[in-house]
């Protein structure tokens, strides 16, 4: 009986171990966290081939689309990934003062999303989300960029 109660307790030990381990591996979010910042810039850019300037343009269909001043409301779900209305990104890394995620779709218009975002005292303070698609469908490669910068 006593090697089953030391049993119990190595077992219960690990999995609160675990458990906190798992809470502080998405640089601080736990799976379930929620939090909600709004848009305060918005850049698109495009360029046709492998040189020249990317210029203004239109956001890209394949991206998500959100216009300044929209708030948008964020949520940790499972494995760290990072979702918002027409995002899903995965924890990549974090350090002390900064949190990233990054999921990269490939394919003829491969798509690839990245998200940063500034910790100030444990809560997420600033945000920067910035989606490059390459369409390599025609005759010339389509590289579109759109950043958003949220507070």
């Amino acid at each position: 009986m006593k090697s089953f109660i030391t049993l119990a307790l190595i077992a219960s030990a690990t999995l609160l171990i675990s458990t906190t381990a798992e809470a502080k591996r998405y640089g601080g979010f736990k799976v379930g966290d929620r939090f909600q910042m709004k848009v305060v810039s918005v850049e698109s850019t495009s360029q046709t081939g492998y040189s020249g300037t990317p210029a203004p343009a239109a956001i890209h269909s394949q991206a998500a689309k959100y216009r300044k001043g929209q708030v948008l409301k964020f949520r940790i779900k499972a494995r760290g990934r990072l979702t918002a209305k027409g995002i899903r990104i995965a924890f990549a890394h974090a350090s002390r003062k900064e949190v990233e995620f990054n999921s990269s779709t490939p394919g003829t218009v491969a798509v690839t999303q990245n998200a940063a975002i500034l910790m100030k005292k444990g809560k997420p303070s600033r945000c920067t989300i910035s989606i490059f698609i390459s369409d390599t469908s025609g005759v010339d490669p389509v590289n579109s960029t759109v950043v958003y910068m949220l507070k």
